[in-house]
C-alpha cells in the first residue's frame, strides 16, 4: 500500500473509531510500528490527528464516546488473541462473511495477508480494513448511525445470494440456548450469514458465555466451532451442550 493511501486508511479509522493505536495499526496494515509512527507524524504536522500514548486520536471527532467506542476498547488485548486465533482458520481463497462488532474488526485485522481472500460483510469497520486488502464486497442498505453496519431488507436481499465458505460471527451474549443480540436487525442478519455458510465460527469472549441479551438469533446447533479465552472458566453445563452438538472448541490461553 502506497504512504497516501495508508495515511488515508489511518485518518478514516481515527476518524470513526475516535483513536488509533501504533501496535494494532502495524499489524493490520503488515508494516513496521517505525512506519506507521511516521505515517502518524505526519498526520499530526497536517492537522489530522493528535498524538497520545501509543497512539493518536481524530482531530475533527467530537471527544465523547459512543457506546461501541465504549465496547470497542474493553477487552482490546483479548479481542485482539482471539482475532489472531481466528485468523488461523481462514485458509487461502476462501470466501467469508464477517459479521459486526469490534471482535470481527479485530478478526479482520488478523486475516489482511490471507491470499485470495474474499470477504462479504455489513460491517463498516471490517470494511475500512480489508477494502484494499483482498476482494471485499460491503452489503448496501440503511447505515446504522452509532454502530457502523448496514441493514434492512435491501441488506438481507443481498446477503441472500451469497454462499460462503466460513461465517465468523459474534453475539453479545451466549448460552446452551444459543445466541443473543441487542438489536434485532443485527441479530437476523448473522442469522442469515450463518444459514448461507458451509461451516460457522463463532468469536466471543467468555465473559459473554453464560450472559443474556435482548434478542435470541440463533441456536447453538448452527455453530461449528466457537472460539473464546480463558479468561472466565465456562459453566460445565455449557462445555456439555457444545460437545454433544460436536462443536469444537477453541480456547486462548
Amino acid at each position: 500500500m502506497l504512504t497516501g493511501a495508508r495515511q488515508k486508511l489511518i485518518e478514516d479509522l481515527a476518524a470513526r473509531n475516535g483513536e488509533v493505536v501504533v501496535s494494532a495499526l502495524a499489524k493490520q496494515l503488515g508494516v513496521s510500528v517505525e512506519t506507521i509512527r511516521r505515517d502518524i507524524t505526519a498526520l499530526c504536522e497536517a492537522g489530522k490527528l493528535i498524538k497520545v500514548h501509543g497512539g493518536a486520536v481524530s482531530a475533527t471527532r467530537p471527544v465523547a464516546e459512543s457506546d461501541y467506542q465504549k465496547r470497542r476498547s474493553e477487552g482490546s488485548q483479548i479481542k485482539q488473541q482471539l482475532g489472531a486465533l481466528t485468523a488461523t482458520l481462514v485458509e487461502p481463497h476462501d470466501v467469508i462473511a464477517i459479521s459486526t462488532g469490534s471482535t470481527m474488526e479485530a478478526v479482520a485485522g488478523n486475516i489482511t495477508d490471507v491470499e485470495g481472500l474474499t470477504v462479504i460483510t455489513n460491517s463498516t469497520g471490517v470494511a475500512a480494513l480489508l477494502q484494499q486488502q483482498c476482494r471485499c464486497i460491503l452489503l448496501g442498505g440503511q447505515l446504522h448511525p452509532d454502530e457502523g453496519y448496514t441493514f434492512g431488507p435491501v441488506t438481507a436481499d443481498q446477503l441472500a445470494g451469497f454462499h460462503t465458505d466460513k461465517a465468523f460471527i459474534t453475539a453479545s451474549a451466549v448460552g446452551v440456548d444459543g445466541l443473543m443480540t441487542t438489536g434485532i436487525e443485527e441479530g437476523d442478519l448473522a442469522r442469515k450469514m450463518m444459514e448461507n455458510a458451509s461451516r460457522v465460527i463463532l468469536v466471543v469472549q467468555s465473559t459473554k458465555i453464560g450472559s443474556r441479551s435482548v434478542y435470541r438469533c440463533a441456536g447453538l446447533e448452527l455453530v461449528d466451532e466457537i472460539v473464546t479465552d480463558a479468561h472466565r472458566p465456562l459453566d460445565p453445563q455449557f462445555k456439555k451442550v457444545v460437545r454433544d452438538l460436536g462443536i469444537k472448541l477453541h480456547i486462548v490461553q
